[in-house]
């Protein structure tokens, strides 16, 4: 489970229902945690980068789908964040892969994007690649 094989993560408002938005939340934190221990399994050479590239592609596959699907803009959100930690947590070991110019095609493509043009596309999502696209241009300095 975890990352890639529950697209249907969850945001709530602790509004209406505040047990929900609790477990929602920890459900959440948890998937973060799971994010930055997997990048740090590639920081400490315990996996391959292919591998970290493969749970990015398909992340970004998910958001993909999501984006133009009616009510899915905290689920893209989540997951966006999740892509946030592991790449920006795993940037040093990440762009020196043969494969990385995908994942970077996609950053680009994500930054520029415009929120009203999808159902499901949130500005959050937006600037959380404008952050990861700062971070790789700090780093190639």
């Amino acid at each position: 489970k975890g990352l890639t094989t529950n697209p249907s993560l969850m945001r709530k408002s602790g509004v209406k229902n505040y047990e929900l938005f609790c477990k929602c939340n920890e459900i959440n934190e948890r998937r973060r945690s799971l994010s930055l221990f997997i990048s740090n399994l590639l920081n400490y050479d315990v996996v391959d980068c292919d591998i970290i590239l493969n749970i990015i592609t398909m992340l970004h596959s998910n958001i993909e789908e999501m984006i133009l699907i009616e009510n899915k803009g905290p689920s893209v959100l989540e997951i966006v964040e999740n892509v946030s930690i592991i790449i920006q947590n795993s940037l040093d070991k990440l762009i020196k892969n043969d494969n990385w110019g995908k994942i970077l095609d996609y950053v680009n493509i994500m930054r520029v994007r415009k929120n009203k043009q999808y159902v499901s596309l949130p500005s959050k999502s937006i600037f959380k690649y404008m952050d990861i696209y700062d971070k790789i241009k700090d780093l190639e300095k």
